[in-house]
């Protein structure tokens, strides 16, 4: 069983990556002001000093013309994806992921 980290990591050292994917207590169609504060109050649990919060999303329209995004850490990253792609979400958390593993890490 590993040791809990307890010490921050040398730059050189691997990086870890834990993505929590949490839900909403409401359906998407509820009160959205309810969901919002809901959103906010989730997200502020997760983040730490060392943590860093993307956004993602990826669609695709109805001729077939795909993209993905990600927002995070001052930094907005689209492509487009060729027609007809079904892992359109898969790519803009790929982009995030990316990004994360290749920006320099924080001084707090």
């Amino acid at each position: 069983m590993p040791l809990p980290d307890l010490l921050h990591q040398p730059p050189w050292a691997t990086r870890t990556f834990h993505i929590a994917l949490p839900t909403l207590s409401a359906p998407k169609n509820f009160l959205p002001s309810v969901l919002q504060q809901e959103s906010r109050a989730l997200i502020a649990s997760l983040q730490t000093p060392a943590s860093s919060l993307y956004f993602t999303d990826g669609s695709v329209s109805a001729d077939g013309t795909a993209g993905a995004a990600c927002v995070g850490h001052a930094t907005t990253i689209t492509v487009r994806l060729p027609d007809g792609s079904s892992a359109f979400q898969l790519a803009a958390i790929f982009l995030a992921v990316n990004h994360a593993a290749s920006s320099q890490p924080f001084h707090v």
